[in-house]
């Protein structure tokens, strides 16, 4: 079966779970959400399989029973007669895998890293009770790794993105060799049976595909934390090089045939996690006062908002 898998890769609250809502709306498409959750768990909740729709009781996971990882993109495809397989896995080893595994079995692989600012990336961080700083920590480890993987990728910057869906999408459409279908940006409007990713989608919203907003407060710590490094800044202009039609193509990255060593100490330490689950508990969000400036209907993301 001919079909192609999108791959989404990103550091936490970079909006790969709204990307992936995006990409997989339409018949022709599904998205699984963070799958490898399912496959390779490492929290107590993930040994149990729950639709973000359906719960426990999914008539669209209960079709795909039995699907060895190895062949599941395949399987998806065939078993669902979709076309577009779109999988927001981060987890770096998980994607290397996937994407052998899906070509050995005849698909086409995109992959796609998602990123925010590192501004908004820190208020992701900040307004669930971390430091202002905390960001480049996890954004250089991520996407060192990611292109040290060696994917012939674009990227998506989340605030472009967002401010202009329409023409991002369109982009991505291209850039992706995927057909551009419009009815995509209404993601909230369609069913969705993805897995685990965050929850914190307002999918009633008329549109919940927004730039993130800010807070005063943050601003203030924003203000007082370092600058960012000379790594940072240059995984930021690595990332902007990559940008979906924004860009020429710089020339395919020379495949990698074996990943790095850090791969396998990844692999190892998950499936540690399957038996000593990692603990985890619903972050505490700060009370915000509106942005600064903001205006009237100015709003902060909050529990159940944005990404």
């Amino acid at each position: 079966m001919s079909a192609d898998v999108v791959l989404i890769a990103g550091t936490g609250r970079s909006g790969s779970t709204l990307l992936g809502l995006v990409l997989g709306t339409g018949p022709d498409a599904f998205h699984l959400g963070e799958v490898d959750a399912l496959y390779r768990p490492w929290r107590a909740h993930h040994h149990t399989l729950e639709c973000r729709l359906c719960g426990t009781d999914c008539a669209v996971w209960r079709r795909l029973a039995g699907l060895p990882a190895r062949h599941l993109h395949l399987g998806v495809a065939e078993r669902l007669e979709v076309d577009l397989v779109v999988d927001s896995s981060k987890s770096l080893p998980w994607i290397w895998d996937v994407g052998r595994w899906a070509r050995s079995d005849g698909l086409a692989v995109r992959h796609v890293a998602v990123w925010k600012d590192p501004v908004d990336l820190a208020y992701s961080i900040w307004k669930r009770g971390g430091e202002a700083g905390e960001w480049e920590r996890v954004f250089v480890s991520y996407y060192r790794r990611y292109f040290e993987l060696g994917f012939d990728a674009v990227s998506v910057n989340y605030r472009r993105f967002a401010e202009r869906p329409e023409d991002g999408l369109r982009r991505l459409s291209a850039a992706l060799g995927i057909p551009d279908r419009p009815e995509r940006l209404r993601f909230w409007e369609a069913d969705h049976h993805h897995l685990f990713g965050t929850g914190s989608i307002d999918l009633g919203s008329p549109s919940p595909i927004r730039p993130t907003r800010r807070s005063a407060e943050f601003e203030e710590a924003w203000e007082r934390a370092p600058a960012p490094g000379a790594g940072a800044r240059a995984l930021v202009a690595a990332l902007e090089a990559r940008e979906a039609g924004l860009r020429e193509p710089a020339g395919r990255p020379p495949p990698r045939r074996t990943p790095p060593l850090w791969y396998y100490k990844g692999r190892a330490l998950r499936a540690l996690r399957r038996y000593r689950p990692q603990p985890w508990a619903p972050p505490v969000f700060r009370t915000s006062r509106a942005p600064a400036g903001s205006g009237p209907g100015g709003r902060v993301d909050g529990p159940g908002e944005g990404c």
